[in-house]
């Protein structure tokens, strides 16, 4: 007997990171609301664990965290996964704008839609990985 869903695609999977267990439930319930299958990480410690299992399209992540902040993971994402889409998040005026980042930034707090619709924008210009 075939599985009727074995052709069907699969829904893209985003890696979220972020210290703060709130922000990951906000975010991971917005995308998973339309559609997508989310991973999450406390710290860019367990987030590089999902990178090196092959199993995101995308990442989500603050900057500021304790131990590996958002740069080192960009640095660690980009050494692994070349051209893996980031989308970072920060509350800190600073870091909105750069230019020294590799993928936008999402200004803290953020409207649920704005994040789904950058998220998809990060993704279509992604191929993701084969299911």
């Amino acid at each position: 007997m075939s599985d009727p869903f074995a052709s069907r695609p699969r829904a893209p999977a985003v890696l979220v990171v972020d210290d703060n267990d709130a922000v990951r439930t906000v975010i991971r319930r917005a995308l998973e609301g339309v559609g997508y299958q989310v991973w999450e990480a406390a710290d860019g410690v367990q987030a590089i664990g999902f990178l090196a299992q092959g199993v995101v399209d995308a990442v989500v992540t603050d900057i500021r965290m304790p131990g590996m902040d958002g740069w080192e993971l960009a640095s660690h994402v980009k050494a692994m996964t070349p051209g893996l889409p980031i989308l970072f998040m920060s509350a800190y005026d600073a870091h909105l704008g750069s230019n020294n980042l590799p993928g936008p930034v999402l200004a803290k707090p953020f409207r649920v839609d704005e994040l789904v619709e950058t998220v998809r924008r990060l993704l279509l210009d992604h191929q993701p990985r084969s299911a």
